[in-house]
């Protein structure tokens, strides 16, 4: 089935034509500088360049400080070893980044403990915290089954409390179902199905001393067992204690920092591998200066460079001046022809004076005449 097309009116190519106008993109230098690393996913391999440092927020003045040291430690004295000890600063700056991802790593981690605690907090600052369970499911559970949150906490020492007061006050005749199936529900456990027993028992019967202790022991031991459940549990997830901000240190997420680690390795080989070709280099040269035949050839050499350079420097002078004296003929020539130019001028008027006392006189001549035939 062939599908129909939206025939494109003159008014909606006038309207996409002046849409098209505002989607260019920066215009500026300064806009595109800032779009230029949009597209960055990591920084690890980026070279030292200027404008790439400062798009990642770093300093170029300390590469060249990190350049300038190596340098003056190694005192490369060739263009090779040069190039070794540019390359060693290159992946010292790379080993700096790569200790930079790690303390981001290790300042993630510590954000997410931070906010996560924050976020418990006030779900703990809630008043409805914890009371968003379902009620059916409550009454068949009971809170002691539902998941640990610190309104459910809240609620079972409370409802614990009134237990306890209600025993200590020896008011039995009080119905504390509701108390016990909101703490209980239709699964209690041991110590729930015995304090669910006396209390139903001694509605209509009245407890014997041993009786009454042994619930008053029973409740508190269900209070004391459930504070300290609630004090685990702040400890746990709430308290930010020396040793859960210590923890964020160490690795989280396996695979990035296999891969950080990974890179940082790498990076350590290198610099080892090149730090060793530099040393092997210097000493080579060493020998090489302290042989009288290489000292030879390395004279040759200079004393040939020498002359190249007095060659390129004479070639240079000649250039110069020849040229020099192409521009002093050209000035001759054009100061001539400027001189025959005011000469020509000088020429012209003097004819134009000339041509202009003869005429006068001519009129002078014929003037009497033409006045006596008036």
């Amino acid at each position: 089935m062939a599908t129909k097309t939206r025939e494109v009116t003159p008014r909606m190519e006038e309207a996409n034509r002046q849409n098209s106008q505002k989607s260019t993109g920066p215009r500026t230098p300064e806009g595109r500088q800032k779009v230029r690393y949009n597209a960055l996913k990591h920084g690890l391999y980026g070279k030292p360049c200027m404008q790439f440092m400062l798009a990642a927020d770093e300093d170029p003045k300390e590469h060249q400080a990190i350049l300038a040291g190596l340098t003056e430690s190694f005192h490369p004295f060739t263009p090779a070893q040069r190039m070794l000890v540019e390359d060693l600063a290159m992946l010292r700056w790379q080993k700096r980044r790569n200790q930079r991802a790690q303390a981001a790593a290790i300042s993630v981690a510590l954000e997410e403990l931070d906010i996560n605690t924050e976020e418990l907090r006030k779900q703990r600052d809630r008043e409805d915290s914890g009371m968003s369970f379902d009620r059916a499911e409550v009454e068949q559970k009971g809170l002691i089954n539902m998941p640990d949150c610190p309104g459910k906490f809240w609620q079972i020492r409370d409802s614990l409390k009134g237990l306890l007061d209600q025993v200590e006050r020896k008011q039995f005749d009080v119905d504390a179902t509701p108390t016990l199936i909101l703490l209980y529900g239709n699964q209690p456990s041991l110590r729930g199905n015995f304090l669910c027993g006396c209390f139903y028992k001694f509605l209509t019967q009245k407890p014997t001393d041993l009786q009454y202790e042994q619930l008053r022991v029973a409740v508190i031991d269900e209070l004391i067992e459930w504070t300290q459940k609630y004090q685990t549990f702040m400890r746990r997830y709430m308290e930010v204690t020396p040793a859960r901000r210590d923890l964020c240190f160490a690795p989280n997420d396996e695979a990035k920092w296999r891969l950080i680690l990974r890179q940082e390795a790498n990076i350590d080989r290198q610099i080892e591998r090149k730090t060793r070709l530099l040393w092997e280099m210097q000493e080579v040269d060493l020998k090489r200066r302290q042989d009288e035949q290489w000292q030879e050839i390395v004279r040759q050499e200079e004393e040939a460079a020498k002359a190249r350079e007095a060659e390129a420097r004479a070639q240079e002078e000649e250039q110069a001046r020849v040229i020099d004296e192409v521009a002093r003929e050209i000035g001759e020539k054009m100061a001539k022809m400027q001189e025959q130019s005011r000469a020509g001028g000088q020429v012209d008027e003097n004819k134009q004076a000339v041509s202009v006392e003869g005429q006068e006189s001519k009129a002078e001549e014929q003037g009497p005449g033409v006045e006596n035939q008036g």
